[in-house]
């Protein structure tokens, strides 16, 4: 499942996030992200899926995303919704995300674990960035397995705009392109949210 919703937020609860996000970036060693680096996240995961307690760690401005993306989760169908994580992530220039399949969350398999991903930094198409779905291509690796190694048709491209509401349900194979930006200062950045719904994992553990 693969969702896109514009204009998420008012305007003003928007800028709200979108400042918030950025006073919440941080760096251990306090250097700028460079290529080759993982992306920066800063995350709450909470074993009693209290999607509140991630809000007072991330801050207040969170609360009005949150509560719409469980309102949009309900009106899609998505039942019996239990959240385990909430987090800003940051991409800086010439990084990417590769191609990989989440995890299911806690008490669902993955095609029953839900992201969403709300896009808070400035965007046009020269930036890149963009999340990529498709059907994956697999390489046997001998003694250490399949690997998905390429995405082919059909796919989805999701432009990074801000404000965009993007939802995949955690079966979805996905990378996210290089972000082109020169700007040493530039990051990409969303607002995560990590939900579990239908109790199965003992259904397709036993199946599988």
């Amino acid at each position: 499942m693969i969702y896109t919703e514009d204009n998420f937020l008012s305007t003003e609860q928007f800028n709200n996030l979108k400042l918030r996000s950025q006073k919440r970036f941080t760096r251990s060693n306090g250097s700028l992200m460079r290529p080759g680096d993982d992306p920066v996240r800063v995350t709450y995961h909470g074993a009693e899926g209290d999607w509140m307690e991630g809000c007072r760690l991330l801050g207040a401005e969170t609360i009005p995303a949150v509560e719409k993306m469980i309102r949009t989760l309900e009106n899609l169908g998505i039942e019996n919704l239990t959240n385990w994580s909430v987090w800003f992530q940051y991409l800086g220039p010439q990084q990417n995300i590769p191609i990989h399949c989440d995890q299911g969350l806690r008490y669902s398999s993955q095609k029953n674990t839900f992201t969403c991903a709300l896009y808070l930094s400035d965007w046009d198409e020269s930036m890149g960035g963009e999340w990529i779905s498709g059907s994956p291509v697999y390489e046997d690796r001998g003694n250490k397995g399949f690997e998905c190694i390429d995405l082919v048709e059909p796919l989805t491209i999701v432009k990074p705009i801000p404000n965009r509401l993007l939802i995949w349900s955690r079966d979805v194979w996905h990378r996210v392109t290089d972000v082109t930006v020169t700007d040493k200062d530039y990051k990409r950045i969303f607002f995560g949210t990590g939900w579990s719904s239908i109790n199965d994992t003992q259904t397709w553990k036993n199946v599988h």
